[in-house]
């Protein structure tokens, strides 16, 4: 069994448990992924839902700049 299929059993359990997803949403937002990492995938759920139209003249100049909330150190 894949790494993936094994987080979503992990999830379905959590769920059965009555962990709600708006909680584990926010704890994996909090705790696992760093501040450019949540921005895309927040940004790639409005895309996917309908919500805002994909950007394809994307700028993404910002190379020299960090995100203060991305503890992993990663550049936007």
């Amino acid at each position: 069994m894949s790494n993936r299929n094994k987080a979503f059993e992990l999830q379905e359990r959590l769920q059965e448990n009555g962990v709600s997803d708006s909680s584990l949403l926010e704890f994996l937002i909090n705790n696992y992924l760093g501040g450019s990492q949540a921005l895309e995938a927040m940004e790639a759920a409005l895309v996917e839902f309908g919500l805002e139209e994909e950007d394809e003249d994307e700028d993404d100049d910002n190379y020299d700049e960090y995100d203060d909330d991305d503890r992993f150190g990663e550049m936007i």
